[in-house]
This record gives C-alpha cells, structure tokens and sequence, in this order.
C-alpha cells in the first residue's frame, strides 16, 4: 500500500493518502469483458479483474455501470437486451441483480453520472505535469520528493515512487473504500 501526503491550500496540515490505483477513463484501456471479446469465458475475465488495483476496478465498475443506464440514470431505463448482448449474460445477471449495491458505491466514489473521482483524482496523465508550479528534487535528481501545484496543494513522496498520476483516498477512508468495493466484487464472482 502505497501512501503518499497531500495539503490543499487551505490546509494547514498533510494528511496521509493512499494510492489506489489508476486507469484510463477510456473505452480503450480497459479491460472489458464482452460478450463476444477477447476473454475466452467471464472467469478469464474476472481473474485478470480481481487482481486489478481498486482504482482500475472502481473505473470497470464505472463503465459498466453508466453503460447499463445508458449514461443517464435519471432518463433512461436500461436495455437490458441491448447491454446483454454487448457485454452478456454475467455482467447483466451481476448489474441487475445489485444494482442498488453498485449505485450506492458508486454514488460514494464518483460524481454524479460521471468518471470523475471523489477522493483525490489525480488521475490526468495528459495534463497533471502542466499543473506543477514547483518541484523539490532529491539530493541525486533522480527522484521526485515534493511537488506544489498551481492551485495550491502540495504533495510529498514518502518513497522512491514519484508517480503523481493516479486515484487518492484519505488514508482513514481507505478501509471504508476496501470493504464497499469488496462488497461489490463479490457480486462478480
């Protein structure tokens, strides 16, 4: 587990923060189980998915979700043909049957019908490097220690992983976070 420290401008102290992970919000990068892709069977799928990071398996479960709704929870009431025969038989039983679990993870996690994370979402790859106002090297230059961002905020390195792209909980939300998810994984299976 992975914490690093983050002050927001208004903050007069870092908290510790945990990594969880972090994926493309696109189509593209995700490993999606379709009916008809490149899994050989839904627990083909579901092993590559178990082992994924929480942020990357927060992102799948996103996706499936706003797919079943079509993007629009309020409007729109699922196809439930359409989404079956996309994404199949599994993922629809699994949606359908736990919708009202999934919703409320995700309503904890996410905005409002969006991929847009809750916690600290960092998670911009092309475009966070633009939002460094200052860097704090170590003594070597090889690594990252601190980084302040135009708007304020700070974020320190408690190790030799300077990787600034990616999805942040509070460290005191992350067995909350750990425990829903699981929760929710376990509706896969």
């Amino acid at each position: 587990m992975r914490v690093v420290k983050f002050k927001r401008k208004e903050a007069k102290n870092f908290e510790n923060y945990v990594d969880i992970g972090f994926c493309e919000r696109d189509y593209y990068a995700l490993n999606i189980y379709t009916k008809n892709g490149e899994f050989e069977s839904y627990q083909s799928w579901f092993d590559l998915f178990h082992d994924e990071l929480p942020g990357v398996q927060m992102i799948l479960i996103n996706y499936y979700l706003m797919e079943y709704n079509g993007w629009n929870r309020e409007v729109i009431k699922p196809d439930l043909e359409t989404f079956s025969k996309c994404f199949g038989d599994e993922i629809t039983e699994v949606i359908t049957e736990n919708f009202e679990l999934i919703k409320h993870f995700h309503d904890q996690w996410f905005a409002h019908q969006s991929n847009f994370f809750l916690g600290l979402d960092l998670g911009w790859s092309d475009g966070i490097n633009e939002e460094i106002l200052n860097r704090k090297e170590s003594e070597d230059g090889e690594v990252l220690q601190e980084v302040t961002f135009k708007d304020g905020s700070c974020l320190k390195f408690l190790d030799n992983d300077d990787t600034i792209c990616s999805f942040y909980v509070r460290e005191i939300e992350y067995p909350h976070l750990i425990e829903g998810l699981n929760e929710v994984l376990s509706k896969f299976r």
